[in-house]
């Protein structure tokens, strides 16, 4: 087991988002929270990261999931940088020995790769949520959380998405999203 949820009770200002919440999470398995605005999904998924305190209960990650891979719904990109500047610098601070070409690899995973010297501020909103997306290509974290990781993606960018967590599953990762849209993995 990579994740154990026991009992957690979540609040935001004051109101109860989860009582009594439990779930036990196994390596390789996407775990796919949907529901609609204001249930909790991003709650709870900043729970498991450890970025919201939980009121009651417990989260326990196995000691080879503590480095916990994190999207939430801001890119966390910065809009002066180029695109390439971004994916490398967020490399570096993640300690991750990542070079041009695999940079231009993971670029290419989602269709970037033109827009590799471009400033993110003159970006889309979807290609700045496919160059936040491309840092999945480099990371080797056992747990990664996504926080609606489709926002703004055409089709055939949600498609490459969800060819990259399948073959992070097949890696054994275990993927743990929120989503509003109904996701066919099996076809990944």
């Amino acid at each position: 087991m990579i994740l154990e949820i026991d009992s957690i009770t979540l609040k935001r200002s004051n109101r109860v988002l989860f009582a009594n919440f439990s779930l036990n999470v196994n390596k390789s398995q996407i775990i796919i929270f949907t529901g609609d605005n204001g249930v909790g999904k991003s709650s709870l998924l900043e729970a498991i990261s450890g970025v919201l305190k939980v009121h009651k209960g417990k989260i326990k990650k196995s000691e080879n999931a503590q480095n916990v891979f994190y999207i939430g719904h801001e890119n966390c990109l910065k809009e002066d940088l180029s695109v390439f500047d971004n994916l490398k610098i967020w490399c570096d601070t993640s300690r991750l020995k990542v070079d041009s070409k695999k940079i231009f690899e993971g670029l290419k995973s989602f269709n970037m790769t033109e827009l590799i010297y471009q400033s993110v501020k003159k970006l889309s909103q979807g290609q700045k949520r496919r160059v936040a997306l491309t840092k999945l290509f480099f990371t080797n974290s056992p747990l990664i959380l996504l926080d609606e990781p489709l926002s703004g993606l055409d089709m055939k960018s949600e498609n490459n998405f969800l060819k990259i967590i399948d073959n992070k599953r097949e890696l054994g990762k275990t993927i743990i999203l929120s989503s509003h849209n109904n996701l066919k993995l099996e076809n990944h």
